[in-house]
């Protein structure tokens, strides 16, 4: 195995940096190269040299472009020997001791076939995984950093929602979090429990320049304002039709006009709105060719008349006041804020735009 110097004692790092042509073990030949993929040594006597321990040289080179090279972190030695395309498997090993960067001739094939991606910011072995075109920062949710409860003196590890468990996130709704920032230890607000709500539906607070807004967060289904989310049990009815929820009729909008029967499929195939969705996307194929461009606009009809048929959901919504309304999904970077917090968090806005219609429909 290579040597690799105390990346945390600055007086270790006393090697060179050469060409990146150049054989990462002897640091003399150029690297051999193999069906456009380029070696990191120069043949296999250096190769199974730097498998076996040889010793060559007293203290290997590395190059900016080996897989090994970053002085800005630490790598566990368990991941020095996986795979560099998959990251799951080990590196194929020769009788000679030779070590291949992949698993398999499949692996690599695959992998020198795509565009180069970054690497996972904990592990650095996987490529970051990528959703609806959005790129996460982690390869999968095992290296999404853990945090820890947001009720002050509590340690225990924390849900997507912030909190541990259901009782702490429902203590009083405060002192509020904001999604991987600091607490906001603010004075109780009743605008963020509607059961505290005496005053109308339509009364505003008034907010000082530069207040921060409160954040309302939604998403799980045992937590409160479940129904601000698509997948809630509310029947919605539009044009003479039922849909079991407003996620069923949101994924039928994706082919009304442009393939009818596959959305009278949306509606009918069945009630639960994860099926649905999972069934919108085995007919990709036949989506409108526009869906991306009126997607958000769809989004509000959908909510509009789920809304203005359900008198409680109205009621909930208006008694939000005007706190930031957060679809607090891991999953989905577009219409929520995905596993980094930064995500669009188009479905929250979208339920803010139609709060401020209902409120100016009132006045």
């Amino acid at each position: 195995m290579l040597k690799f110097p105390d990346w945390l004692n600055p007086i270790s790092l006393d090697f060179t940096i050469p060409d990146p042509d150049i054989c990462e073990y002897c640091g003399l030949k150029p690297k051999y190269k193999e069906g456009g993929y380029t070696h990191p040594y120069c043949g296999r006597t250096c190769a199974q040299q730097a498998a076996t321990g040889g010793s060559a040289r007293t203290t290997p080179t590395l190059s900016p472009t080996s897989p090994t090279y970053n002085t800005n972190r630490y790598i566990s030695p368990q991941f020095l020997d996986l795979c560099e395309g998959c990251g799951k498997n080990p590196k194929a090993v020769e009788s000679n001791g030779f070590q291949h960067p992949y698993c398999s001739r499949k692996c690599a094939q695959q992998y020198l076939s795509q565009p180069q991606r970054r690497m996972c910011q904990t592990c650095g072995v996987r490529p970051r995984a990528i959703e609806n075109g959005y790129e996460h920062p982690f390869c999968r949710k095992s290296c999404v950093p853990k945090a820890t409860c947001a009720v002050p003196g509590c340690s225990d590890l924390a849900t997507t929602s912030g909190f541990c468990d259901i009782n702490h996130r429902a203590q009083d709704f405060l002192p509020l979090r904001y999604r991987h920032g600091s607490l906001q230890n603010s004075p109780i607000n009743p605008l963020i429990d509607p059961r505290r709500v005496k005053s109308s539906p339509q009364t505003t607070p008034s907010l000082s320049p530069g207040t921060p807004r409160h954040r309302i967060l939604f998403y799980h289904k045992h937590d409160p304002h479940y129904g601000f989310t698509n997948f809630s049990a509310h029947p919605v009815q539009f044009q003479g039709q039922t849909y079991p929820t407003s996620e069923h009729l949101f994924q039928s909008f994706k082919f009304q006009k442009h393939n009818p029967s596959v959305a009278e499929h949306m509606r009918t195939c069945s009630n639960f709105p994860r099926d649905v969705f999972s069934e919108a996307r085995r007919y990709h194929k036949d989506i409108r060719p526009d869906w991306s461009r009126v997607k958000i606009r769809k989004m509000d009809i959908a909510l509009w008349h789920k809304f203005t048929q359900h008198q409680d959901l109205k009621t909930e919504l208006l008694a939000t006041g005007d706190a930031e309304l957060v679809e607090d999904s891991d999953k989905d970077a577009f219409w929520g804020v995905g596993p980094d917090g930064n995500g669009r968090n188009e479905l929250g806005k979208a339920l803010e735009r139609l709060r401020t219609k209902l409120r100016n429909s009132h006045t």
